[in-house]
């Protein structure tokens, strides 16, 4: 009998390397059979050991190129917080100051008002981030896979001048096609940085000033809400209402974020503080995510604010779990926006196939009240669909001591910028936009001055 071989591997496997979760099927007959400890084989770990001489090698190809660079940037993403290695983190981006990019996952890894910060790149990014990636001529990227929607469709033209340094601890993800490492570095973050760290520690590292303060004009030029056109009418903007929500949060509360186009929302809009963690579904995109998310986190953390963001189709899928929010009465604020399902779907109903919606406009005519499926399970509830006194409204529910239901009823006609979109090339084929040309468009003559890259 394996059972304990197989358990004690599946934990081991579960928090060593790229941790993650392990499925274990264990059949009927096995989960009622009377099982004898002393006949059961123990798992014993493998040594994990570093390659040093590579790694050391890596290092001094990473100063080598940096000491070359002009316009160097640092791209990091959970694989940072997974290796424990946010604070060292730290202590590297003060050292080499130089602009500091996250993914969607590692968007809680720095503060946005930390000086080093300059937003988040991506199809879906921020397009002061995405100016500064793509005039890059270095790019240092640790514990982000770069998947599609953070280098676009167009990944040929990604950091397309940039020596690319990428820092991932599975093999695999340095394998991609979709962008070529100048030197792949397949190792665990944190112990990349101490390497790295080490190396510098007692050295100048180059001045990257004027590169900063180019840096900051893109920020101050092009700032993440100043084409969002916030509506104050008869429904919630929700760039507005994001970006209020993360003004009135504190320091140390949790975020929970659905999949979809609340995603794309919170990733555009809000301003995250120290202490603060985001925890989403952005890979798998999955709604019906938010709610359990949620719920475990307040029982790990319920001295802290935990809030819950989900679309109102995604809180159907679970809203079983309401009954053990409630039994355990967790102080979790779940906002749910109405009038969001299928956005996404429409949205590319609207702009490819010629307005021609199938499925996505008319609202069912047997939705249920879901503040009345709240008020069911013992949920304090409340609605708010008009942008007067939003600020008070949004303080209201959050600073409840109680378990809070909170419909928001969204403009559904906002709609998502700015981002980036696909046109019919020379051949009669779609072909997506590089990540400068972001939607809505720039006058050319902008564009062009903003690039120090070579254009395309």
């Amino acid at each position: 009998m394996k059972l304990r071989l197989i358990l004690e591997q599946a934990a081991f496997f579960a928090k060593e390397g790229r941790p993650g979760p392990v499925w274990i099927d264990i059949p009927i007959d096995i989960q009622g059979m009377i099982i004898d400890n002393r006949n059961q084989k123990k798992f014993n770990p493998p040594l994990i050991n570093s390659n040093t001489n590579q790694l050391s090698i890596d290092v001094k190809n990473t100063l080598r190129l940096f000491r070359n660079a002009g316009r160097p940037v640092l791209l990091v993403g959970n694989g940072i917080r997974l290796s424990g290695a946010v604070s060292i983190f730290h202590k590297l981006a003060d050292k080499i100051n130089i602009p500091v990019l996250t993914s969607r996952r590692g968007a809680d890894i720095i503060s946005n008002n930390h000086k080093l910060y300059f937003g988040r790149p991506g199809a879906y990014g921020q397009r002061a981030a995405n100016f500064i990636i793509q005039n890059s001529d270095l790019l240092l990227c640790i514990g982000a896979r770069l998947s599609i929607p953070q280098i676009g469709r167009s990944y040929k033209y990604f950091a397309r001048n940039a020596k690319k340094i990428i820092v991932d601890i599975d093999a695999l993800e340095l394998q991609k096609k979709t962008v070529s490492a100048d030197i792949a570095v397949n190792e665990d973050a944190k112990i990349f940085i101490d390497a790295l760290l080490n190396e510098i520690i007692n050295e100048n590292f180059p001045d990257y000033d004027k590169w900063l303060a180019q840096c900051k004009t893109w920020i101050m030029n092009f700032p993440p809400n100043d084409e969002k056109g916030y509506s104050h009418k008869e429904y919630i903007d929700p760039y507005l209402f994001i970006d209020i929500l993360s003004k009135q949060l504190s320091t140390n509360d949790t975020i929970v974020v659905d999949g979809g186009v609340i995603m794309n929302y919170v990733m555009q809009t809000f301003i995250f503080k120290k202490g603060q963690r985001m925890i989403s579904s952005t890979g798998v995109e999955l709604p019906g995510f938010a709610i359990p998310a949620a719920t475990g986190c307040a029982l790990v953390n319920s001295k802290t604010n935990t809030i819950c963001l989900c679309e109102d189709l995604g809180f159907q899928i679970n809203n079983h779990v309401l009954e053990i929010i409630s039994e355990k009465d967790l102080p979790i604020k779940i906002l749910v926006f109405s009038s969001v399902g299928d956005s996404s779907i429409r949205k590319i109903q609207r702009e490819y196939f010629g307005g021609r919606y199938i499925g996505t406009i008319n609202k069912l005519s047997k939705a249920p009240d879901l503040l009345k499926i709240g008020e069911i399970y013992g949920f304090e509830t409340c609605e708010i669909s008009s942008a007067n006194n939003l600020e008070k409204q949004i303080n209201n529910v959050i600073n409840s001591k109680n378990s809070t239901i909170c419909v928001i009823k969204l403009d559904k006609n906002v709609d998502l910028v700015p981002r980036i979109v696909m046109d019919v090339n020379s051949k009669g084929e779609w072909e997506a936009k590089p990540l400068e040309d972001m939607y809505p468009f720039l006058d050319k003559d902008v564009l062009n001055n903003n690039m120090l890259a070579d254009r395309v």
